[in-house]
């Protein structure tokens, strides 16, 4: 009885602590983790950045949209047409 009753014991502790380290795990999607966008998108930094009074400048604004434009053919090929 002594072996059997420290075992259950041992597999209700083990299921506890199991139990407790998943509700404390947020769950995770991409750049959201528990519920939260941990990655600024574009739009977000340039407000917060306006905000902070350290926007670009437009010739700025213009090299940077160039530096994505060319990152962005350089992985996928070229732009659609716009429509």
């Amino acid at each position: 009885m002594q072996g059997s009753s420290g075992l259950a014991l041992v597999g209700a502790f083990l299921l506890a602590v199991g139990a407790s380290a998943t509700a404390q795990t947020p769950s995770r999607d991409g750049d959201t983790w528990g519920g939260h966008r941990h990655q600024p998108d574009r739009a977000q930094v340039q407000m917060q950045e306006g905000a902070a009074g350290i926007a670009l400048t437009p010739p700025q604004a213009t090299a940077d949209a160039a530096a994505v434009d060319r990152i962005y053919r350089q992985l996928l090929g070229p732009q659609p047409p716009a429509s």
